[in-house]
């Protein structure tokens, strides 16, 4: 936001300045032309550093000069023992409400969601004394989970191959 504020004072400002400059008007000067849009530039990179300021301690800064596809966006996350996202508090969490119920199966690394539903998540509540936790359990919670993987088995297809397009 801070650098389209930046881009519209800017070049209202060296419109109004070129104007100015251009039919012999008693606009702003030149100097203080410039002076408006250092103003501005100052500004928008003090939004820029606040941005980064907020950005949560887990976020990857480097997306934003480095672009990924959304594929290895979730890829990476998944693969990444840190929590991106502060709304929850296991990956296992994470990896379910932030990716998984969440985004377009397109994304989903399917070769990544098969083990982690067979070996992970079966492996961690097989057991009918260990509790699951509140995203996994419960009538509508499990059938919430059924039907959404079942949507992904649908758009990989039987041999991981994405069907759809």
């Amino acid at each position: 936001a801070g650098i389209m504020v930046w881009r519209l004072l800017t070049n209202g400002g060296m419109i109004y300045v070129a104007l100015g400059e251009l039919s012999g008007g008693h606009y702003l000067g030149l100097t203080a032309g410039m002076l408006g849009y250092a103003v501005s530039l100052g500004l928008a990179a003090v939004g820029l550093a606040l941005f980064f300021k907020n950005c949560d301690e887990n976020f990857d800064r480097s997306m934003f000069w480095r672009p990924k596809s959304g594929k290895q966006l979730v890829r990476d996350c998944w693969k990444d023992e840190k929590i991106w996202q502060r709304a929850f508090t296991t990956k296992d969490e994470e990896i379910w409400k932030g990716w998984v119920e969440f985004i377009h199966p397109t994304y989903l690394p399917f070769d990544m969601l098969a083990p982690w539903i067979c070996e992970t998540l079966v492996g961690k509540y097989k057991d009918k004394k260990v509790e699951r936790p509140k995203w996994i359990s419960g009538e509508e919670a499990e059938d919430n989970f059924i039907k959404r993987i079942a949507e992904v088995y649908e758009w990989y297809g039987k041999d991981g191959e994405e069907v759809n397009e």
